[in-house]
């Protein structure tokens, strides 16, 4: 009798702790996490909150590891200089999946990123147009590397001209 009142008397306080945690702990951390900047165009809501901004981070983190791990998994068998041709073809690599992650936390954070992106399009348009000859001259460095058509101390000679 006196072990099932103790045994009642402590599932009652687990209860009780339990609902001092889930009201007081984390609706403090809920709380905190919608901390933020709040406000609506259009018919729009945008919400800026430490929650997003924390996930935005955390994204950033493990694309970040992910990448290492992949480049250093493809670097591991590579002599010096290829190596070294591929860590500089990764580096334009690298920005592409932080680009793709940044747009992808912004919309799993509820944030409409087709104006975004529809102007980032309209300007890269743009912008691909008026450097489109140093694109063209990027992309021949790159496969001339990758290619190995040419080494240091090669002369070349067009037209007669060295």
């Amino acid at each position: 009798m006196i072990q099932e009142d103790v045994k009642e008397t402590v599932k009652e306080g687990a209860e009780k702790v339990k609902d001092v945690i889930e009201e007081n702990v984390w609706g403090t951390i809920k709380d905190f996490l919608n901390l933020g900047i709040h406000f609506k165009t259009g018919n729009t809501p945008i919400d800026f909150t430490v929650g997003h901004l924390l996930l935005v981070i955390l994204a950033f983190i493990v694309a970040t590891a992910a990448l290492r791990l992949i480049r250093s998994f493809i670097t591991r068998n590579m002599d010096l200089e290829n190596e070294l041709k591929f860590k500089s073809i990764f580096k334009f690599i690298r920005y592409i999946v932080y680009v793709i992650v940044v747009v992808i936390t912004l919309s799993a954070s509820g944030i409409d990123v087709t104006v975004l992106l529809t102007a980032s399009a309209a300007l890269f348009v743009g912008l691909g147009l008026a450097l489109q000859d140093l694109f063209t001259d990027i992309i021949g460095g790159i496969f001339i590397m990758v290619d190995k058509s040419l080494s240091v101390g090669d002369v070349i000679e067009i037209d007669g001209k060295v």
